[in-house]
């Protein structure tokens, strides 16, 4: 299979891009590589506050809906809880009929970037409960930088994986509980602690690319292909397509794309399919079904390129992927 940029973007034939998947975890990225350097930009330069802040008690046989626009953040702080997400770009309307959805562990984060519909319900008899609160991004440029995420950045392990921060995370909690006159001054410079570090850990396992969210902010032109690639991953991208939304040549914009994001157009519209693709597979779609979602003409073709990207066939990956999230109990 080529990596290189044809004419056409074809999902089928373009180089996929390394992400993680249940059972393989990608190295992290290079110190003082371009990677590297572009997250501690991002991180250096992104300022996280709170509001809305709410504690959950979850049922197993009834769902809790979290709506509202902007990004949110969910915390279980107790047992294990069922996401079940659906952005508001999705088109339909009514109850959650073909959902995303995670299954959090306690002490895991997960970040809601997009406005939607979110309902929770425990995993288990015996209840949850979960922490959340409304997040704003005091940091421009970076005020559209919510639409290169996904429709829900789980930081699966993250007490495990980061136990202090994890315990700053309990901190919060019993901040919110105290309710004292210094409290929310506080829960803020925490959160913005805790948030960094949860998207850290995400974009050092490989589930996105720094690289193109300064991009996004940086360039306006650039920023709308990049936009239009995960509003639309199922498109029959073409370079000429992307070069004209960013108002800009085939050749410029293949070169400014390049140097900018840190691979081809084609490598990273195959890297956002793919991950889209983990995304609907966890939520049990059949692979046919998630193959025609995102443009391939054949599971063999969508198969193929899945395995490069996780390692996996798809029907594994899920399989694993389930297994690993199942609640534990």
């Amino acid at each position: 299979m080529s990596a290189t940029v044809t004419p056409a973007i074809e999902p089928a034939r373009a180089a996929s891009v390394l992400a993680p998947s249940p059972v393989l975890t990608p190295a992290p990225p290079r110190p003082g590589g371009p990677d590297a350097k572009a997250a501690e930009e991002l991180l250096r330069r992104m300022r996280w506050s709170a509001g809305a802040l709410r504690r959950l008690s979850l049922d197993p046989h009834a769902a809790t809906v979290v709506d509202g626009a902007g990004l949110r953040l969910l915390h279980v702080t107790g047992g294990s809880a069922v996401l079940r997400s659906r952005r508001e770009d999705d088109g339909a309307v009514g109850p959650l009929s073909d959902p995303h959805e995670v299954t959090l562990q306690a002490g895991d984060v997960a970040l809601l970037p997009h406005a939607g519909r979110h309902e929770l319900h425990a995993a288990r008899d015996g209840g949850a409960c979960v922490l959340t609160a409304g997040l704003t991004l005091e940091a421009s440029p970076f005020d559209r930088v919510s639409a290169l995420m996904p429709t829900v950045l789980f930081t699966c392990g993250f007490r495990l994986d980061d136990p202090a921060y994890a315990g700053l995370v309990a901190l919060i909690d019993r901040e919110v509980s105290a309710e004292s006159p210094t409290s929310s001054i506080l829960v803020d410079r925490l959160i913005d602690v805790v948030v960094s570090a949860a998207l850290r850990a995400w974009l050092e396992r490989g589930c996105g690319n720094a690289r193109a969210w300064l991009a996004q902010a940086h360039d306006p032109h650039l920023g709308r292909a990049l936009e239009a690639i995960h509003a639309e991953p199922g498109s029959s991208w073409r370079v000429e397509d992307l070069a004209r939304l960013a108002h800009s040549s085939r050749s410029q914009f293949a070169e400014r794309f390049r140097s900018s994001v840190g691979e081809s157009p084609a490598r990273y519209v195959t890297g956002v399919r793919m991950r889209r693709a983990e995304e609907l597979l966890r939520t049990g779609r059949g692979v046919s079904e998630v193959a025609f979602a995102l443009g391939y003409d054949s599971d063999e073709g969508f198969s193929r390129a899945f395995r490069r990207h996780s390692g996996l066939a798809p029907s594994e990956w899920r399989r694993r992927g389930a297994e690993a999230t199942a609640p534990v109990g």
